[in-house]
């Protein structure tokens, strides 16, 4: 069994949500671009000076620099929405516009501005028509809210601090922004106040607790470090003397490894057919009769679409090299126990016979030896941690494929959840989520969301056809809300 390919290293990505209100006094417009190319400026710069800190996890050696890919997911709504598109498109990032309705629909509801809203479009590298009812206006803009919120890393938001005046208003799209721990740059509608950064519920809930001006920028930069560096590896757990031994031993002789560069370097192998052994000795206990149907095992669906390829080529590796060492961990304790007996009748045999007890207590020491190599190699190459690890990013991906082609994602916090040391709350910080052991399983999976491929989705509607439904020639996709 083969993975057939190496883990696959995840390109630099970064997306910044829009959100805010269409309606801007003109005399404050030009000071809230300023700010929003500030913000999308240092985030340009800061990438690409933290993507030489961890060019190890981003490219291979020898290729050139790294190039950070940089979308801005805007629905393109008249105010802030047009703004934040426009600041961003200046600065190189790509466009993408989820909308809430059908275009024609959507575009109903600003036709002073239309060819404004047509011009930005067209420069969008991705489309995407929600299957929104125009009848039912305000779930269709808290659909897009959301989807944005989904699909982005920051939002930024500008907004007067005040609750929403409908379902789906920007103050409704900042919570939930919070709530599913996707940090906000808020800027004040007004102007009034300097940027500031909402990282928490209690931010939120006293906004003058957040960083505000050069203090938000500093702790932006905190943010975009934990999104593009690494976390550094927790210190390993030994739950045994002989782990202990064998730790000690690999820090005296410099052995240790980052779990997230061990897993990049994982190559694609046959294992050999000793670590078969706990799969016998299992068929020969508990035979699956599944097994013994042909066909009547799990299959493996082939991947449709470029969304699903892409993860489907992320989950097959950690998938190949979970099962890889759960049978090296496992197979392990089933030779340590049939070492250890043979051992025994060893120890027997020089005992009750003097004539072959030189051989056997040579054969003894030999096979006790050979359970030393076991137990040793299972701590210091750590064969449990990484068949763990590796199954929790496999279902990760998994569970990512599935999302990922209907534009949804897992929060952010469930995933910091999974993989941090306890349960967090999930409407405040992880903390110190970096020491959690499988932290760079978070990490990674939130990386390769980030630079996930998206689809150009354009749904057209017949005249007389029911809404939501396809017309019978489109080749276009349509998604649900």
């Amino acid at each position: 069994m083969t993975t057939g390919r190496s883990p696959p290293r995840v390109p630099l990505a970064f997306r910044v949500g829009a959100s805010g209100s269409r309606v801007l006094a003109a005399g404050v417009q030009s000071g809230l671009q300023q700010q929003m190319r500030a913000v999308l400026g240092d985030i340009a710069r800061m990438l690409r000076v933290l993507a030489g800190e961890a060019r190890g996890v981003y490219a291979a050696d020898g290729q050139g620099a790294i190039m950070p890919r940089l979308r801005v997911v805007s629905p393109l709504a008249e105010g802030a929405d047009r703004l934040v598109a426009e600041a961003a498109l200046s600065l190189g990032y790509a466009l993408e516009a989820p909308l809430p309705f059908a275009q024609a629909d959507y575009e109903a509801d600003f036709s002073a501005t239309i060819a404004g809203f047509r011009a930005l479009l067209a420069r969008a590298t991705r489309r995407l028509e929600l299957d929104g009812d125009r009848d039912d206006r305000e779930r269709g803009y808290e659909a897009v809210g959301r989807h944005v919120v989904r699909n982005a890393d920051l939002l930024i938001a500008v907004w007067d601090g005040r609750a929403a005046k409908g379902r789906g208003g920007t103050g409704d799209i900042v919570r939930f922004a919070i709530r599913t721990g996707v940090p906000v740059w808020w800027l004040h509608s007004d102007g009034s106040e300097p940027p500031r950064l909402l990282r928490t519920q209690h931010e939120l809930r006293d906004p003058s607790q957040a960083p505000a001006g050069e203090k938000a920028t500093q702790a932006l930069g905190d943010l975009l470090r934990g999104a593009v560096v690494p976390p550094r590896p927790a210190v390993p757990h030994a739950h045994t003397a002989i782990g202990q031994v064998v730790q000690a031993g690999c820090r005296l002789l410099r052995h240790e490894t980052t779990p997230l560069h061990d897993y990049l370097r994982e190559d694609a192998h046959r294992p050999a057919k000793i670590w078969r052994a706990y799969t016998c000795f299992m068929d020969r206990i508990a035979p699956d009769p599944a097994a013994r149907v042909p066909g009547g095992g799990a299959t493996e669906l082939v991947p449709e679409g470029t969304i699903e390829t892409y993860w489907y080529g992320l989950h097959a590796p950690a998938d190949t090299l979970s099962q890889d060492y759960g049978d090296r961990y496992r197979s392990s304790y089933i030779l340590v126990f049939g070492l250890a007996f043979l051992a025994v009748i060893c120890a027997v045999l020089a005992l009750a016979f003097a004539a072959v007890a030189l051989p056997a207590t040579l054969l003894e020491l030999l096979i006790l030896a050979a359970i030393g190599g076991l137990v040793t190699g299972n701590h210091a190459l750590r064969w449990h941690e990484r068949w763990i690890s590796y199954r929790l990013l496999s279902e990760l991906c998994r569970k990512q494929r599935v999302l990922g082609p209907i534009g949804w994602s897992l929060p952010n916090w469930e995933v910091e959840r999974l993989t941090a040391e306890g349960a967090p709350d999930p409407h405040e910080a992880v903390p110190d989520a970096a020491l959690a052991r499988d932290a760079w399983v978070a990490w990674y999976f939130t990386a390769c969301r980030r630079a996930a491929p998206r689809k150009r989705v354009h749904r057209r509607l017949a005249p007389s056809c029911p809404r939501g439904r396809l017309q019978p020639d489109g080749g276009a996709e349509s998604l649900p809300s």
